[in-house]
């Protein structure tokens, strides 16, 4: 089985917070908080009128090249 696709003996996820915030990508590469934008949006599609005018996504976005 894929590690991360329900084998309890390998970690769902190797991407952490630091202690600055920073997303620590397993155990070489870290992303500082200030590079991360996060944002939210409307998800559309169906699910009624709650569901597309509620800020239910969630996107988040870094830019590789200034980083």
């Amino acid at each position: 089985m894929a590690p991360g696709r329900g084998d309890p003996a390998e970690p769902r996820s190797r991407v952490r917070l630091d202690a600055t915030g920073g997303l620590v990508l397993g155990d070489r590469y870290v992303i500082p908080a200030g590079e991360i934008v996060v944002r939210t949006t409307t998800s559309g599609g169906p699910g009624g009128q709650h569901a597309n005018r509620s800020l239910t996504k969630v996107v988040v976005s870094w830019r590789v090249a200034v980083s």
